[in-house]
C-alpha cells in the first residue's frame, strides 16, 4: 500500500479512438500527453504524485466495425457490450496512439508515481476487473509499465478521493440523465438495462452522422445545435441521412431512446426574438416522425415555427430538403404545403442564425458544452449535507454518506468538456473544478485543443494548493488558474 499522494494531477475526457484517419477521432495529443509526462516528472520528482485519468480515457463507443459506420439499418449495428470486443479495440487504440501509453510508461519509471484510472460513461468497461487487467497487461508488456503495474491503481468504487490532499473526484455522468447507469459499477450485456441512453444514441445515431461529416464534432455547440449547424454549412444531404437514422434510433427496441423533447429541454440552444424571448432552434417537430401535425410542420413554438417557414420561402435548397422529409415523414401523397398552411398571426421575428445561448433551466452559464448548465453543479451543495452525496461516493465500510465539509476543499469531475473552476453554492471556501476535454473543438474559425490539468499539492509548512493550466500546441504547461490555498 502506497503512502497518501502528496500531489494529484488530474486530466479526462480524452476519447482515444482508432488514430488520425479515423473520422471518429477526436485525440490529437499524444505529443503533448509526452510532454505533460516530462513536466510532472520535473516538477514533482521525488515526490508521491497520483496522475488521474478522470474517465472517457478511451472511446469505446466510437472504437466500432466500419460496417457500422455505413450500415443502412440500424439493426445491422450490434450493441451488445462484450469485454472480449472492447478488449481487442483497447489494443487498436494503443496501437494508433504509441506515443499515449509510451508517456504513461516513462511517468511509471519514478517508483513514487502511480497512475489512477477512473472510468467513464464511454470507457465504462473499466469497471470490470478483466477489462482493468487487459489495461494493465498491455501497459507491462508492450509499453514498460514498472513494477509489474503496482502503481498503477483502479479505485474499487471507481471514484477517487484524497482526504490528505481534500479532494473528492469522479467522472460526472451520473449526474446527467442521458448518461445516468442505474448501477455504475455494474457492467452487462444489455444495452437497455446495462448501459445508459446516450450509448444508443451514440452508437446508432451520431457515429454514422459524424462518419459522413466529420467536422460536426469539432463544432463549439455539439449536440444541441447539430442540426442548424448543418443548415448553417450548407450540408443539407447530411440532414436527410441524419433524419432518416434518427427515425431509426427512434424506433429501436434494443435501448431506451432519447426523443426530440427530452433532448430539447437538455441540450437545446435558444435564440432571442425582436420581443426578447429565448426561443428554442432545433425544429423539433420537422425532426420527430411521431408528431404529424400538419399545422405546425416545425415547431411548437409559434415563433419558431414562423421563423422556419419564412426560411423555407426564402431558401430554395432548405425548401427542397424539407419537401423531402415531408414526403419520408407523412407519405408522398400527404405531403402538407408550407405555403397553404393557416397563418401565425403578428409574431416577433427570430433571427435562425442569430447568438445562440443554453436553455437548461439554472444554467449558470452560457457554456457550450455537451451537457449545457451543467446540471451536476445543483447536486454539490447536497454532497456536503449529510444523508445527501453523490450516487457513487462510499466511507471506509463500503457505506454511501455525504462528503465531510470538514475533509474534502474540492470536487473534481469531468464530462462536460467544458473547464470549469468556481465556488461551490453555500460552501464559497470551496471549489468545484471541471477538468474539460482534450479533444479538439472548431472555434473562431479555427480549431482549439485546451488540454485542461488540474493539480493539487500539498506544501510543507502551507497546506494544500490547487491550480489549473493547460498544456499548449508546443507542450508547455501554461497556467490558467493561479495556484491558491484549499481551507
Amino acid at each position: 500500500m502506497m503512502t497518501p499522494p502528496k500531489a494529484v494531477a488530474v486530466i479526462s475526457d480524452l476519447h482515444l479512438s482508432l488514430g488520425p484517419t479515423w473520422k471518429l477521432e477526436d485525440f490529437r495529443s499524444d505529443a503533448q500527453m509526452a510532454a505533460l509526462g516530462q513536466y510532472l516528472q520535473g516538477r514533482f520528482a521525488g515526490k508521491r504524485l497520483d496522475l488521474v485519468l478522470l474517465g472517457d480515457t478511451f472511446d469505446l463507443w466510437q472504437t466500432v466495425p466500419v460496417p457500422d459506420l455505413t450500415a443502412a439499418h440500424a439493426d445491422q449495428i450490434n450493441l451488445t457490450p462484450d469485454l472480449v470486443v472492447y478488449q481487442q479495440d483497447l489494443a487498436l487504440i494503443a496501437q494508433k496512439h504509441p506515443g499515449f501509453f509510451q508517456a504513461l510508461g516513462r511517468v511509471s519509471q519514478r517508483p513514487e508515481h502511480r497512475l489512477v484510472i477512473v472510468p467513464g460513461n464511454h470507457d465504462h468497461a473499466l469497471v470490470q476487473v478483466a477489462f482493468q487487467t487487459a489495461l494493465k497487461n498491455l501497459l507491462v508488456q508492450r509499453f514498460g509499465f514498472q513494477d509489474r503495474g503496482d502503481n498503477l491503481w483502479f479505485p474499487e468504487n471507481n471514484f477517487y478521493s484524497s482526504p490528505d490532499l481534500g479532494v473528492y473526484m469522479e467522472h460526472g455522468n451520473q449526474y446527467e440523465d442521458f448518461n445516468k447507469y442505474a448501477d455504475f459499477n455494474k457492467f452487462g450485456p444489455d444495452p437497455k438495462q446495462d448501459e445508459c441512453r446516450g450509448y444508443g444514441l451514440v452508437r446508432l445515431f451520431w457515429n454514422r452522422l459524424e462518419n459522413l461529416d466529420p467536422d460536426i464534432d469539432d463544432t463549439p455547440e455539439h449536440w444541441g445545435e447539430w442540426f442548424n449547424w448543418l443548415r448553417r454549412h450548407g450540408r443539407l444531404r447530411t440532414i436527410f441521412k441524419a433524419w432518416g437514422w434518427y427515425q431509426q434510433y427512434q424506433g429501436d427496441s434494443r435501448i431506451d431512446p432519447i426523443s426530440i423533447g427530452d433532448y430539447m429541454q437538455q441540450s437545446a440552444l435558444s435564440v432571442t426574438s425582436a420581443a426578447g424571448g429565448q426561443h428554442p432552434t432545433t425544429p423539433d417537430i420537422l425532426l420527430n416522425a411521431q408528431d404529424k401535425n400538419p399545422h405546425m410542420l416545425f415547431s411548437n413554438d409559434p415563433v419558431v415555427e414562423a421563423a422556419y417557414r419564412k426560411l423555407y420561402q426564402t431558401d430554395k435548397n432548405f425548401r427542397q430538403l424539407t419537401d423531402a422529409i415531408l414526403k419520408q415523414k407523412f407519405g408522398p401523397k400527404a405531403v402538407p404545403k408550407v405555403d397553404k398552411l393557416p397563418p401565425l398571426g403578428a409574431l416577433p421575428e427570430l433571427d435562425l442564425n442569430g447568438e445562440a445561448q443554453p436553455v437548461y433551466p439554472g444554467a449558470p452559464v452560457a457554456a457550450r458544452s455537451l451537457i449545457y448548465g451543467e446540471p451536476l453543479m445543483r447536486s454539490l451543495q447536497g454532497m456536503f449535507t449529510p444523508g445527501q452525496g453523490p450516487d457513487l461516493y462510499r466511507d471506509a465500510q463500503g457505506n454511501k454518506t455525504h462528503l465531510n465539509s470538514n475533509i474534502f476543499q474540492m470536487v473534481l469531475m469531468g464530462h462536460t468538456h467544458e473547464p470549469q473552476w468556481q465556488p461551490i453554492k453555500g460552501y464559497p471556501q470551496k471549489i468545484y473544478a471541471n477538468t474539460g476535454t482534450w479533444t479538439t473543438r472548431a472555434a473562431n474559425g479555427g480549431a482549439q485543443t485546451e488540454r485542461t490539468v488540474v493539480l493539487v499539492e500539498k506544501r510543507a509548512g502551507q497546506g494544500n494548493w490547487a491550480e489549473a493550466g493547460v498544456i499548449t500546441d508546443a507542450g508547455a504547461y501554461q497556467i490558467v488558474h493561479a495556484p491558491q490555498p484549499l481551507p
